[in-house]
């Protein structure tokens, strides 16, 4: 019998019944996030990207004289982009003494409980955690213009420039917008105003509630002196012009690994103190999804399933005792820059 054969014979880990249990899953507790609205998912043949950006170019006619030959209008193309993806690949081991205890009534508790993983779990388990990658790739990228990789076993990070114009894109105020000789609300008005001009009519701006803490605080009174509140404020920006535009105050966290090993830290999605506008369609970008091509796939009885589209692969190692559980995603969550405006107040509390 090949190792870890049995596996093949529980019902719930075969592929089939593996995606089943996950649609059910998410359609009673779907994830919380966003990406996949504002970076909608394209196929790629290709784990390399190469783009050209689109710029802000709004030329004019001009006059020539009779007989003469008018004004050429040039081509502008913002920078060229090259990135070669790199896999996100979220792993689980479950050890021999752990699948032998997997069978005793205490450890079958805290199972049913959802206490500790099992090998049902752990796949859908993975899957969400590569959800949640891309989600802060998507945010990061789209935020602060740049991707941060770090290596799974040293712990060391690289970042990675997206190289978006940051005069025109990623604003960066000149004084704190809670100091007292700044008006919170002005200048939010202004940065509208300005996103507007770049990409078109805003339907949503995402910051932290910092920000908008501030921006009710220096707003003008409503009718019979009403101090503004969140609810209000909305519909006060509606009547300065921009009818459209929803204010999200996002406060949503992740657990961040700070080094090669186990240790976590609590994390925000969105960066303290930035404003990122978003356009009426709310999409910014696109996540850029290929193919995940494993040696598995050449042999005999392929060792895939799927959960929330991301492929779960499954394997054993130390001559059979351990059994490797792997999510895999070929993806990247790339902005546009056109459709990328941040401003950056500098209030964090």
């Amino acid at each position: 019998m090949a190792l870890f054969s049995f596996l093949d014979s529980i019902a719930s880990l075969t592929p089939a019944n593996l995606t089943i249990r996950e649609a059910t899953r998410l359609a009673e507790n779907p994830l919380d996030l966003r990406y996949r609205a504002i970076f909608p998912r394209v196929p790629t043949d290709s784990i390399k990207l190469s783009s050209i950006t689109t710029v802000d170019f709004r030329p004019i006619g001009g006059r020539r004289e009779w007989n003469a030959q008018g004004r050429e209008i040039p081509e502008k193309l913002g920078p060229a982009q090259n990135f070669e993806m790199v896999p996100i690949n979220p792993t689980h081991h479950i050890d021999e003494r752990m699948l032998q205890l997997f069978g005793e009534s205490g450890v079958q508790e805290l199972l049913r409980r959802g206490v500790i993983g099992d090998l049902n779990t752990w796949p859908q388990r993975l899957a969400d955690a590569s959800e949640r990658q891309l989600e802060v790739e998507a945010f990061e990228a789209w935020f602060n213009g740049q991707i941060t990789v770090m290596d799974p076993k040293t712990g060391v990070t690289v970042t990675v420039a997206l190289g978006f114009d940051a005069a025109t894109s990623y604003i960066t105020a000149g004084t704190i917008w809670s100091d007292a000789g700044q008006d919170a609300y002005d200048n939010f008005l202004i940065a509208l105003q300005a996103a507007q001009t770049k990409m078109g009519a805003i339907g949503a701006v995402r910051t932290r509630r910092a920000v908008v803490r501030e921006i009710i605080a220096d707003a003008p009174d409503g009718p019979n002196g009403l101090r503004p509140t969140f609810s209000t404020l909305q519909d006060r920006i509606r009547e300065e012009g921009f009818p459209e535009v929803t204010l999200v105050i996002d406060e949503r966290t992740y657990h961040a690994p700070t080094d090669g090993g186990s240790a976590h830290a609590s994390a925000n999605y969105v960066p303290a103190g930035k404003i990122a506008f978003q356009p009426q369609s709310g999409v910014v970008g696109n996540t850029h999804v290929a193919p995940v091509v494993r040696a598995y796939d050449f042999l005999q009885g392929a060792n895939r399933s799927l959960a929330n589209g991301v492929v779960i692969f499954r394997s054993e190692k130390n001559d059979g005792k351990t059994l490797l559980i792997e999510a895999q995603q070929n993806a990247l969550a790339l902005p546009d820059e056109q459709k990328t405006y941040v401003v950056d107040t500098l209030v964090t509390v």
